[in-house]
């Protein structure tokens, strides 16, 4: 985030900004520059292990597509945040529309599956601290439209 010039990092921007750098850029591992969510001087060595070879677009309000997608690797998403739902997060899955739709927070969805009560959803990692949710991740409800916290 701190070397994505273009304007995303800590003070808002969009994914695809940051997929843009790694793909011209080698970057490092978390281990190597760890993730601090203030925004700080970019470090990187121009022989980072990690490069982002090609990245697409998941078609927006596909819960179809979303999971298709998850099944071949990590997905950025962009959601609604800014809820107490979210916000106080704690256990279970969200399934709420009282979270939102007005997207302000990137995250990464990494896989989905079925609750008996609640339904489909997906498993979504936050950059928030193991303390908050499930270990830093959160379960959302997966419904066709714009989702649960707008994640499609």
């Amino acid at each position: 985030m701190d070397c994505a010039s273009d304007g995303s990092g800590c003070q808002g921007g969009f994914q695809n900004d940051c997929f843009d750098y790694a793909e011209g850029d080698s970057i490092d591992t978390l281990a190597e520059y760890p993730y601090s969510g203030f925004s700080g001087s970019c470090y990187s060595k121009p022989d980072g292990p990690v490069k982002v070879s090609s990245y697409s677009q998941v078609k927006q309000n596909s819960m179809d597509q979303l999971k298709a997608a998850i099944q071949s690797q990590p997905v950025a998403v962009t959601i609604d945040a800014s809820q107490y739902t979210f916000m106080h997060y704690m256990e279970g899955v969200i399934t709420s529309t009282e979270c939102g739709l007005s997207l302000d927070h990137a995250v990464t969805a990494v896989g989905y599956g079925v609750d008996k009560d609640a339904g489909e959803y997906y498993i979504v990692k936050n950059s928030w601290g193991a303390d908050w949710g499930e270990s830093g991740y959160v379960r959302i409800g997966a419904v066709d439209g714009k989702g649960i916290c707008g994640i499609q």
